[in-house]
């Protein structure tokens, strides 16, 4: 057999038809201390001969004073069909037809077998974690052999680990945690010890990822679903009526709370009130009524009646005495409907003037097009479609948050069809920017549009065709429960690395000389909030020479 490889850039796709030449080495790279530094490697079994119907048998092994802090993924392709839109030319897209994209992070051991098809370029994903590794160049050998031990190839590459520490994140981000989804996936009764296993796993990799913000399911959280539909219930609050009175059991949210806070989430977002685009219902509300479950609330209810606001008027109250009891006044926001448009004002109005009755001293921020929504005070927070930001901005709002979705601009973005490019500049535009948070809706959301059907993430990447294959989910469940990250993801959470790194150069270099070197790389034009750079190497050129800044400051 036959094998070559080559380290390339994280930002680096590889789909199997790629050509080996097309790739630019990568053989040194620097990071601070603190962050999961990325290389990739591409690399090929060239010898079709030997396995002309059946595929070669390889292993990994890691050379490297740093190896105990070095971790191995294969990058494994999943179906994408809705990949691009046909009808516009949008910047930093690799492909717009249907096929199979590199996303799936699988994590591999060394001397683990990996099977190696002919003539298909594959990737392998290098994470060095620096947390625990001491400055200087370390340098790290990948070799490729032959089931039977032979070294069949290897490849090098350094990493420089400046005498510096990554500062802790400040932005506020959260990417909504779908849990019903887990269950689905998994087959498991919600709220069973096998799904609260699954949601303590898939809230590391949540954590781990930057996300400090969780979506809290205190009822069925009313988003994408279709009018009329139901999602699979999971409601952290138990609720029981009797002779009108209602009664709560907080428990689960108890136990939520601790996982999440455990995994290190520092701020809480209850979840919506009423329902998705025009706050005219209550959510899905299960309680037990006469010794009986039964549905109290839902696409029945009109939410500006008297019997939703009965329940509310007992309930928030109560819920208050939990977050303070839980130490969380100052770390949790409230939501009331998503995506409201300019004709649901007066609804959104009525539903604001409910709730904040009972909820002195909370925020409550939402997903928004039109900033009369805030103007009028209906909201407090907020959350603007990136391209509407600079009209939310104008009124400065505070904190200033921002969210995308699909894949029609040149913004910032996670489609699978994508360049890395466009999702790790992400960071790098907070902080030009001065962006206190950013929200996505689609963690792990593993339902068809609207919530149909459950679907197979490794099969189905689009929603049903629905949404840009990618916006609806940045991690995979795995085996055991286990919640596998995305190159997406990662490649986010590099942004949000760059983000906290140029903090530091700030700090120690000024603004004035960080923003000089952003405008200098970018061809003399300062960052635009809704353009990604021509230049796709631009975030690791730019990284470099903040590094380098950084270096020479200390």
């Amino acid at each position: 057999m036959n094998c070559t490889a080559k380290v390339i850039s994280p930002l680096e796709k590889v789909f199997y038809d790629d050509k080996m030449s097309s790739f630019k080495s990568y053989p040194k790279s620097s990071a601070l201390i603190g962050e999961k530094h990325n290389f990739c490697i591409a690399y090929i079994n060239t010898d079709y001969s030997e396995c002309r119907y059946t595929s070669a048998s390889i292993y990994l092994t890691v050379k490297s004073d740093i190896k105990k802090h070095i971790s191995l993924c294969t990058v494994e392709h999943v179906p994408a069909v809705y990949a691009a839109n046909f009808d516009k030319e949008e910047d930093g897209m690799l492909r717009k037809y249907p096929g199979l994209y590199p996303d799936v992070k699988h994590p591999v051991k060394e001397k683990q077998i990996i099977k190696l098809l002919p003539k298909l370029l594959n990737s392998l994903w290098v994470e060095v974690d620096t947390t625990y590794v001491s400055a200087g160049n370390h340098k790290i050998k990948i070799e490729f052999h032959a089931e039977n031990g032979d070294l069949l190839c290897d490849c090098e590459h350094t990493v420089k680990v400046i005498a510096a520490k990554l500062p802790e994140q400040k932005l506020m981000i959260t990417h909504w945690f779908h849990t019903d989804c887990l269950a689905d996936y998994y087959k498991t009764k919600v709220f069973s010890e096998k799904h609260w296993k699954a949601i303590k796993n898939a809230m590391i990799t949540y954590a781990n990822a930057g996300n400090n913000i969780i979506y809290t399911p205190l009822f069925t959280p009313p988003l994408d679903t279709n009018i009329g539909g139901e999602r699979t219930t999971v409601q952290l609050v138990d609720v029981a009526l009797e002779n009108g009175k209602y009664s709560f059991d907080f428990a689960k949210l108890h136990r939520w709370v601790k996982i999440c806070k455990d995994a290190g989430i520092k701020y809480f977002e209850m979840s919506h009130l009423f329902t998705q685009w025009g706050a005219f219902h209550a959510p899905k509300i299960i309680a037990t009524v006469d010794g009986k479950k039964k549905k109290i609330f839902g696409w029945e209810t009109d939410a500006h009646g008297a019997e939703y606001e009965g329940f509310l008027s007992q309930f928030l109250p109560t819920l208050l005495e939990q977050l303070k009891a839980m130490q969380l006044e100052d770390c949790t926001f409230f939501h009331i409907s998503d995506e409201p448009s300019l004709e649901h004002l007066e609804s959104y109005k009525a539903c604001s003037d409910i709730i904040r009755k009972y909820l002195k001293g909370y925020k409550i921020m939402d997903a928004m097009f039109n900033p009369d929504f805030y103007t009028k005070g209906y909201v407090d927070i907020p959350i603007p479609y990136i391209k509407h930001a600079d009209t939310f901005f104008s009124l400065n709002p505070d904190p200033k948050f921002v969210y995308y979705c699909g894949i029609d601009t040149e913004c910032m973005g996670r489609a699978l069809a994508m360049h890395s490019s466009r999702t790790r500049i992400s960071g790098i535009q907070f902080y030009v920017h001065k962006i206190d948070g950013f929200l996505h809706w689609g963690h792990n959301f593993y339902n068809s549009c609207k919530s149909l059907r459950h679907i197979d993430p490794y099969a189905v990447t689009d929603a049903d065709k629905q949404f840009g294959a990618g916006d609806n989910f940045m991690v995979y469940p795995g085996d055991n429960l286990e919640s596998f990250e995305s190159v997406r993801l990662a490649v986010f959470r590099d942004g949000l690395q760059d983000m906290r790194a140029l903090e530091l150069c700030e700090a120690l270099c000024g603004a004035e000389a960080v923003n000089e070197a952003l405008v200098e790389l970018n061809d003399g034009q300062p960052l635009e909030l809704c353009k990604t750079p021509t230049d796709k190497d631009f975030a690791i050129k730019l990284r470099e020479k903040i590094n380098s800044m950084i270096e020479a400051a200390i």
